[in-house]
């Protein structure tokens, strides 16, 4: 990738407890809109909230 306006996000699908692994399909990065996205490593609960617009900023959030 080249160019002034190119970016990468690099992000797993993994979603796991401990040595269990939950789900292969977890959504971890998000378009905000036309020109924000965000990905979120860290506490599942905060993606979760994020993706379902549970946040107190209340904007929706649109996955990749």
């Amino acid at each position: 990738m080249v160019g002034k306006n190119c970016f990468a996000i690099a992000s797993d699908y993994h979603l796991g407890v401990q040595l269990q692994t939950i789900a292969t399909d977890f959504q971890r990065a998000f378009k905000i809109h036309g020109k924000l996205y965000i990905s979120l490593s860290g506490l599942t609960t905060d993606a979760q909230t994020l993706q379902h617009g549970d946040s107190s900023a209340g904007s929706a959030c649109h996955p990749l």
